[in-house]
């Protein structure tokens, strides 16, 4: 009887530390990304002046390809969390006016936000362009970091996830 319950209470620490660790997600620097990317032969613009307020620095980086990769650093938590809502709120809204047809997924709680799109915007909607795209959308404390394509065939989806577990995601 004393062993069933060890072995319950162990179970359920073990899956609180496995909840915690999954709410509470570290994010890359602007030096690592834009290190990564350049060993994958994506052309590297960075930012620092000029950027909307609340920004305080922005990565794009593009292959030669149909693959683009953004790091976007702001003030904040709260100003990274506005712009992850307004991301998210577009694609929403090109979903009900029928100017998107695919896939939307959101996940994430705490300090960590996820929003996967796969499908064709009908026309440019936030950053994304017009056509086919998929994007994987990750929001961690003040950073925000999108990494797709301007298509969504496997081959290119596959591209994208490749890049997201180089970057650690």
């Amino acid at each position: 009887m004393k062993k069933s319950i060890v072995y319950i209470l162990l179970a359920a620490l073990l899956m609180t530390a496995l909840f915690s660790a999954s709410c509470n997600r570290k994010t890359i620097n602007d030096d690592d990304f834009e290190d990564i990317m350049d060993d994958l032969d994506y052309d590297i613009n960075k930012y620092v002046d000029g950027l909307p307020k609340g920004m305080d620095r922005r990565i794009n980086a593009y292959d030669s390809d149909d693959f683009f990769a953004f790091y976007v650093e702001f003030d904040d938590e709260e100003d990274a969390i506005e712009e992850y809502e307004d991301i998210l709120d577009d694609v929403m809204d090109a979903k009900d006016d029928e100017d998107f047809e695919g896939k939307i997924k959101k996940s994430g709680s705490g300090n960590y936000n996820k929003l996967i799109v796969n499908g064709d915007f009908d026309d440019e909607v936030n950053e994304f362009p017009e056509g086919n795209i998929y994007a994987v959308i990750y929001r961690i404390e003040d950073i925000i970091i999108v990494v797709g394509a301007t298509d969504n065939d496997k081959r290119d989806i596959e591209e994208v996830e490749e890049v997201l577990k180089e970057l650690g995601y």
